[in-house]
């Protein structure tokens, strides 16, 4: 696997489990776009209660990515991004 493909599938796997550590916590103490970029993820991918494999989480969280999904949510929240 090239190395950008490897650094990618890290990213959205790193979203993920950001996710799953605010809900651990208390998302309603989050800035507007990282409260964003929250609750766009929680729309595909679902708390993790028990172990599951989780290639499915990976593509819903590549597919947000790609279709710009995240990005035009957060920059409808905050404004544009540069």
């Amino acid at each position: 696997m090239p190395p950008l493909q490897l650094y990618q599938k890290i990213k959205y796997f790193e979203w993920i489990c950001a996710a799953q550590a605010l809900d651990f916590g208390d998302p309603k103490l989050l800035g507007t776009g990282t409260k964003q970029a929250y609750q766009v993820l929680r729309q595909k991918v679902e708390f993790m209660e028990d172990d599951r494999v989780l290639y499915k989480d990976q593509d819903n969280a590549k597919q947000l990515i790609a279709e710009h999904v995240l990005l035009d949510a957060v920059e409808k929240a905050i404004g544009k991004l540069k």
